[in-house]
């Protein structure tokens, strides 16, 4: 009954250990979990949603060609994205005001 020490190590003694490394090495590698995939929640169809057609007249100076250059090109990108949302229902006052907007781009 004699001490050699008070530390434990973990030994194995084995006849393969290529095989135990390479488990140990998959096992300390799996220790993550998979998230779940979320279902994503269908939106509602634009049929079922009132879309406002009302027209408001916006006058503004802007300071700096680049800003204006991007303000008609923001519009036209709200008004043709209103226009693919609409499927061709209702999308005269959407197709109008694109127009407007275009001759506004013309005119530089």
């Amino acid at each position: 009954g004699e001490v050699l020490g008070r530390r434990v190590l973990c030994v194995r003694i084995c006849s393969c250990p290529k095989r135990d490394r390479e488990k140990e090495e998959k096992k300390k590698e799996n220790t993550g979990k998979k998230r779940k995939i979320e279902k994503k929640v269908a939106s509602p169809s634009p049929s079922t949603t009132a879309v406002d057609t009302r027209v408001f007249p916006f006058s503004v100076n802007i300071v700096g060609e680049e800003n204006y250059k991007r303000l008609v090109h923001f519009s036209r990108s709200l008004m043709a994205n209103e226009i693919v949302k609409q499927e061709g229902r209702n999308d005269a006052p959407f197709r109008k005001c694109l127009n407007e907007i275009n001759t506004l781009n013309k005119s530089d």
